[in-house]
């Protein structure tokens, strides 16, 4: 849901029918702590129409809450109910082929910091409804087990799918548990071609209950920057409402709130990077709780934010009372694209396909950033599937499809069978520039043949005319799908910057710590990683290009640059993300070209939140020398003093005098490293091989230490006076930190 990135830690489906459903958790083969639970539901009833609940650790006292929303056909409703013997979830069918259900996050589940809070999204398609969901289990116990279970007949029919993984911690950036009142802020976020994904566990300390959390970017606190749209349950009623401001939902308060209760966040930043298309910043957010028997919010919100720069830093604090108590915590995940196939518009297209999507994988799920060329603020957006070996399925009464939305100050509830390929609306060409429409969907289980898609998707989309909604769709059809099309409904072409991307999540379940290090591309670089990701299709960590590993267990290809005098940027070469998170970085130099003659190649570094290129570094550097001719007088190893550095700044020398003739170049390798730790100096060596401009071959040593510790975030090289007209050089990141 949302994006979070995930390891399957259990799951089983129905060979018969069943009323309940135990998996229990092992987190032992986990490489990491693990924070926060997923549960996944693909389920049918085997007689009616009937609620899904659940419990945990076998508990079947009344000691369960929750609210939650929801659209009915054109009717919307709550439910409001504590102290239950189960925690409700959603409603599902008994109707032939239709496995029904979603996906929910409990926050920090394996801590007995507080009691546990359920937050998702679920449901049925064609007139049942669709729930958005806020539970509570009252009590602080670690989860070791979840049941999930029916309360009518035999329950559950057979292929019956029910999963449990956890958020994946590799992709953690940023994490706190709050010992003591204070904020969340999570500076300096590396840059990845990716979204940024936020799990929390909060109280505020606001003497009232609850309270409205604040998100801002990048350290801009003025709210008139902002715009939030809310599709709101709270207790008795719903609402939506819009307003100028940077808040994506409510939390528990200390003042009212029971003891030991908390609530949850999860939310999407799709794109939080990427400038190559000039479009504002957003987030998708669900958040809310039980927090006392009068006293229980949920809500689905999208917010805009009116600045098209990447997003490098997050603050969450209360609006009216800024902390949060100890014990809340927030984890920040950045999840690069791990993609069976992303396409972002250059021009206008009538529709986006990503095909041949393959059968490896168990669950898929699909983002879209789309803004359509319609003469209208909105525009509806539709999604088509296609059956493995056959056409795109446009035909709308193959398609079911539950609506609950909030649009400004309307909430609304629809279901169609006329319509079924919407997947909610978005935006069109008459909106504020630079407003895109964001959809989530999660389609579990597209490969298996005894059922119907079912999918849900979350979306937020405006300015003027704001919305967020969730849709439940259903494709009438068992195949197992191959493609995925995209399009507006009314406008007749996406513009420019639109984005398609699909991944897969692998839902193998991981039974020893070697898989998880498999499926994360630790130490095995030949196996597909956790959700798809493989490393010849992993986009690289600092946005440029996807590479290809070279043949060794650890090292990814993060850059590869072609450096010419055709392109006046490459005159020297910066690389801007060295503390995303990698032990070492190496730079490759293959037959590096200077356009003048008696070039040296030389670099510098710059520290985290700086700038300038003035750090110290000292250096020692050796050199072997031959002539082509053999015989001469440059045979010899020597102490280079002239390009040695005592404490100097600017560029450090790595190599002297290349020659430009047709022949002669320079190849080699530099290492960094550490350069993201704060407790040691940045040492470095470099081995770089030159036929130089006397016709000597020469072999440079050079090794040194940066003499800060503080982290490195850039790096910089060139030839002395000028520009490289030929070469590569490749970027490798080695190792995890």
């Amino acid at each position: 849901m949302l994006g979070v990135p995930t390891v399957t830690i259990a799951k089983t489906q129905l060979t018969s029918n069943s009323a309940s459903v135990t998996l229990n958790i092992n987190t032992d083969a986990l490489q990491f702590t693990a924070r926060h639970l997923v549960i996944r539901i693909n389920a049918r009833h085997n007689s009616q129409d009937d609620g899904v609940y659940l419990r945990f650790n076998g508990d079947s006292g009344n000691n369960y809450n929750n609210q939650s929303i929801q659209g009915t056909d054109s009717a919307e409703a709550f439910t409001h109910a504590s102290n239950q013997s189960a925690m409700w979830l959603c409603k599902i069918d008994d109707e032939a082929n239709e496995y029904d259900g979603g996906e929910w996050v409990c926050a920090d589940a394996f801590t007995t910091n507080s009691d546990k809070n359920v937050l998702g999204v679920g449901g049925v398609d064609n007139g049942y409804g669709l729930w958005i969901s806020a539970g509570r289990w009252a009590n602080t116990a670690a989860i070791t087990s979840v049941t999930i279970l029916n309360t009518a007949g035999t329950g559950f029919a057979s292929g019956s799918y029910f999963e449990l993984a956890v958020a994946d911690e590799y992709y953690n950036v940023y994490e706190n548990v709050l010992t003591g009142a204070s904020t969340f802020d999570s500076e300096s976020i590396v840059a990845i071609d990716g979204d940024l994904v936020l799990i929390g566990n909060l109280r505020n300390s606001i003497a009232a209950n609850p309270e409205e959390l604040s998100l801002s970017f990048n350290n801009d606190n003025t709210e008139g920057n902002y715009l939030r749209q809310r599709l709101n349950g709270h207790q008795a009623e719903v609402a939506a409402y819009s307003n100028a401001v940077d808040l994506v939902g409510h939390c528990a308060g200390d003042g009212l709130s029971d003891a030991n209760v908390f609530s949850s966040l999860v939310a999407q930043i799709p794109q939080f990077a990427d400038t190559t298309t000039s479009r504002d910043r957003q987030a998708l957010a669900l958040a809310g709780g039980h927090f006392e028997a009068d006293s229980a919010e949920i809500a689905l919100t999208h917010m805009r934010f009116n600045n098209t720069g990447a997003i490098n830093r997050l603050t969450l604090h209360g609006r009216n009372t800024a902390n949060f108590l100890a014990k809340s915590m927030l984890s920040v995940y950045a999840v690069p694209k791990k993609l069976i196939g992303r396409t972002e518009l250059t021009g206008t297209a009538n529709s986006i396909s990503i095909t041949s999507i393959p059968d490896t994988y168990d669950h898929l799920e699909v983002s879209l950033l789309a803004r359509s060329d319609r003469s209208a603020t909105g525009d509806n957006i539709l999604m088509s599937l296609t059956a493995d070996g056959g056409s795109v399925d446009t035909t709308d009464g193959n398609y079911n499809v539950q609506t609950f939305r909030g649009n400004g100050s309307t909430d609304a509830a629809s279901s169609s069978t006329s319509e079924g390929r919407s997947i909610g609306l978005g935006v069109g060409g008459n909106e504020t520039a630079d407003v895109f429409g964001l959809h989530t969907t999660f389609i579990p289980n597209y490969r298996l043949t005894d059922r119907h898609k079912s999918y849900v998707t979350l979306t937020g989309y405006g300015d003027s005319n704001p919305g967020a909604e969730a849709n439940i769709n259903r494709w009438q059809n068992t195949a197992e799908i191959d493609a995925i099309q995209v399009e507006p409904k009314v406008g007749t072409n996406f513009v420019a910057g639109t984005i398609l991307e699909v991944r897969g999540i692998d839902a193998t379940v991981v039974e020893a710590s070697s898989d998880v290090e498999d499926r994360n591309d630790i130490a095995k670089a030949d196996i597909a990683a956790i959700n798809g990701v493989t490393v010849d299709n992993m986009a690289n960590i600092n946005s440029v290009e996807i590479g290809v590993a070279p043949d060794s267990d650890d090292h990814t290809l993060l850059e590869s640059v072609t450096w010419t005098t055709s392109d006046t940027a490459k005159s020297s070469i910066s690389f801007t993300a060295l503390d995303s998170g990698y032990d070492v970085y190496e730079f490759h130099f293959a037959n590096l070209h200077p356009a003048t003659n008696d070039e040296g190649l030389s670099f510098q570094v710059n520290a985290l939140g700086e700038s300038g290129y003035n750090e110290t570094a000292t250096t020692s550097f050796f050199r072997s020398k031959h002539d082509e001719a053999g015989g001469g007088s440059h045979q010899s190893v020597d102490y280079v003093t002239a390009y040695d550095v005592a404490q100097g700044t600017g560029y450090i020398r790595i190599c002297n005098d290349v020659g430009n003739d047709n022949d002669q170049s320079v190849s080699g390798i530099l290492t960094l490293y550490k350069p993201a730790s704060s407790a040691y100096v940045k040492h470095f060596t470099s081995r770089m091989v030159e036929t130089h401009a006397s016709d000597i071959v020469m072999d440079n040593f050079v090794a040194g230490y940066i003499n800060i510790t503080n982290s490195i975030n850039q790096i910089d090289f060139k030839f002395t006076s000028g520009n490289a007209d030929a070469g590569e050089v490749r970027i490798y990141g080695v190792g995890r930190a």
